[in-house]
This record gives C-alpha cells, structure tokens and sequence, in this order.
C-alpha cells in the first residue's frame, strides 16, 4: 500500500537496504583481511627467527652449518608472504568494487530524488544525505587501506605500523557515531 502512495519513496528504502547490505558486505572483506594482515606479520617474525637462528648456526663450530631443510623453509615462507600480500591486494579490489556498487547506489538515489517530493512523513532528503554519508566514510576507508598497504610496500612503514594502521578503522567508526547521534536526537524529538 505504502507503494502505491509513494513509490519513489518505497524506491528509496530498497536503495538504502542495498547499500545496508554493501556496508556489511565491506565490513565482512575487511574483517577476514585482517586476518592476512596478521599472517603477513607472524610470517616475518618466523623468518626473521630462522634468519637470526641461521646467522648463529653459520657462525658457531659447534652446530651444524645450515641445510636445505633450512633454504626451503626461507623459500616457503616467502611464498606465504607473497601469498599473504595477494590475499590483501584482492580484499582491496573487492573492497573498491564495494564502493562502486555504493556510488552506483548514490546515483540511482539522485535520479529518484528527482522524480519525488516529500510525502507521508518520509523525507528522501534524509535518505540521500545517509547515503551520501556512508558512501564518503567507505571509500575513505578504502582510500586509507589503500595508503598503508602502499607505505607498507615502499618500505615507508613497519610492518607493525602497517597492521597497527589496518587495523584502525577512523572513518567508520565517525560515521557510527554519527548515525547513533543523529538516532539520539530523532528519538528526543520523538519524546517531545
């Protein structure tokens, strides 16, 4: 019934439904690539500890000089790093198609805003500044990713930096707060 008064508002909701389901979609990629962030991490320490135990064994007459069991457990774990990385170059392109889909979303929500008023109580202006919001704190997200990764690749950073910043999640977390905001406040007018 609601979509016989007010299709294009009806319209509206099932853009910001789709976009709900783009946000959690990001969020899931983005979990399971801290994950490879963090075997990214634990691969160095491993190769550094058999690097250092490496340097001992060279260097003392009473241990037995390295191996091949010693070479090819380097060659495997630079395989898992690589591994590893291409793991996070993939989360990152699914994470920017994500924000493809979203903007794809922020145009179809301008095309209905200009077929509709206001009506029923429903202000489409507030969808589309929601929506407006969440695309910008995604893609700045991203846009954050993106940056480390590449600090991280040209050496700029740590690899503690590196995963100490991808774990942080600055721009998403305003945009939470924002939204619990703006919901505090409807609810107080609400009260009134």
């Amino acid at each position: 019934m609601a979509q016989e008064s007010n299709p294009g508002g009806s319209t509206i909701i099932l853009i910001l439904n789709q976009a709900d389901q783009l946000t959690q979609e990001f969020k899931k990629i983005y979990n399971e690539s801290i994950n490879f962030v963090q075997g990214l991490k634990s691969t160095e320490q491993q190769f550094e500890n058999l690097n250092n135990l490496n340097q001992r064994q060279s260097q003392s007459s009473i241990l037995p000089s390295p191996s091949n069991i010693v070479e090819r457990t380097f060659n495997k774990l630079n395989q898992t790093k690589v591994e590893f990385t291409m793991k996070i170059i993939e989360s990152l392109n699914l994470l920017e198609s994500i924000i493809d889909r979203l903007s794809q979303l922020l145009y179809s929500i301008d095309i209905e805003m200009i077929q509709i008023e206001s009506s029923n109580g429903f202000d489409p202006k507030n969808a589309v500044d929601h929506l407006n919001l969440t695309f910008d704190a995604y893609q700045a997200e991203l846009v954050s990713k993106r940056q480390v990764f590449s600090s991280f690749n040209s050496e700029e950073i740590s690899l503690d930096e590196f995963l100490f910043r991808w774990m942080r999640t600055d721009e998403l977390s305003l945009l939470n707060k924002e939204t619990m905001d703006d919901l505090s406040d409807c609810l107080k007018g609400w009260s009134t």
